[in-house]
Formats: structure tokens, C-alpha cells, sequence
């Protein structure tokens, strides 16, 4: 019975896993009790490492409130990678210039490699966008938005900048 498991659309892994705790030669008994042990053994991690990751809280690297807001709302994998942008924007980044248009304020941003980019901000919304175009790219906030956000003391990134995964 236990060839019954290799299907094509089961992965490799699962039919070395099970095939691991069956033999050719088994009883539909033992293989059903060989098939239970190995789920059970499968929710029991997965359940152990959901339980881990919630009640997780990373290294923060700045003491800024949005590094603490970006840890509660995002996956830990999607919050290392804008902890990097975050840190970047305080330790590489900085304003050159502003320039006042009508409702909205243009910024200039010196990055890495004295490139330079435009963070236009709105701070009513606050809405923010960049010509790097980070966030209409990957649905990730850039460092240069992050820096006009830390110095108009931004602590929660609003919901349009949250995208679903």
C-alpha cells in the first residue's frame, strides 16, 4: 500500500519521509499506523513553529516605534527585509534637499553610491512615493521613504502600505 503514496504530485520529500517508516512488505495495519505517527509527528512541528514565530519578537537595529509597529504586522521573512531598507534609510541615506509643491513636499535623498532620488510626501494621507519605485515594483516600502517617514515621526505604516502576501 505504501506505493500508493507516490504519486506525481506528491514531492520527494513526502515519499522519503514516508517511505522512511513503511516498508513494501507491510500490512495495511501497520501501514496505517506508521502513516498516523508520521502526521502526528508533522502537526506537532508545524504547531510548534507557528506557536514560536507568534510569540516572536526580532532584534530590533534602530529605536524607532515603525521598526516595532513593522514586526507586529509583517511575516518575519517580509520584516528582515524592510529592517534592512529601515536601516539603511537611517545609516546610508540623507536629505539634500526639499522643495515645497503646493500640498505636498518633494525631498531629495542622497543614497548609496551618491545616487539620487525624489520622495514626494503628502502629509495629510501621509502618502508617500519614490522614483525608485520599490513599492509599486514589490509592495515593499523603500529606505527613502522610510527616511521622510522617520523625520515627520511616522510610527505606524498605514494599511496601503501593508500589501497582502
Amino acid at each position: 500500500m505504501s506505493g500508493l503514496l507516490r504519486t506525481t504530485s506528491r514531492s520527494e520529500e513526502e515519499n522519503g519521509v514516508y517511505g522512511k517508516f513503511t516498508r513494501p512488505n507491510s500490512s495495511l495495519v501497520e501501514f496505517y499506523m506508521q502513516f498516523e505517527s508520521v502526521l502526528a509527528t508533522q502537526r506537532y512541528r508545524q504547531s510548534k513553529l507557528n506557536a514560536a514565530c507568534e510569540g516572536y519578537l526580532p532584534e530590533f537595529k534602530t529605536p524607532f516605534a515603525l521598526e516595532r509597529h513593522i514586526a507586529e504586522v509583517f511575516t518575519i521573512t517580509i520584516f528582515y527585509k524592510l529592517q534592512t531598507e529601515l536601516e539603511a534609510a537611517c545609516f546610508y541615506c540623507c536629505v539634500v534637499g526639499i522643495h515645497q509643491e503646493g500640498e505636498s513636499t518633494n525631498y531629495t535623498i542622497k543614497g548609496e553610491y551618491n545616487s539620487n532620488f525624489i520622495v514626494q510626501f503628502n502629509p495629510r494621507g501621509p502618502d508617500a512615493s519614490c522614483n525608485y519605485n520599490m513599492f509599486q515594483r514589490i509592495g515593499m516600502v523603500c529606505r527613502h521613504m522610510f527616511l521622510v517617514f522617520r523625520g515627520a515621526q511616522i510610527e505606524q505604516l498605514l494599511s496601503k502600505y501593508v500589501t497582502r502576501r
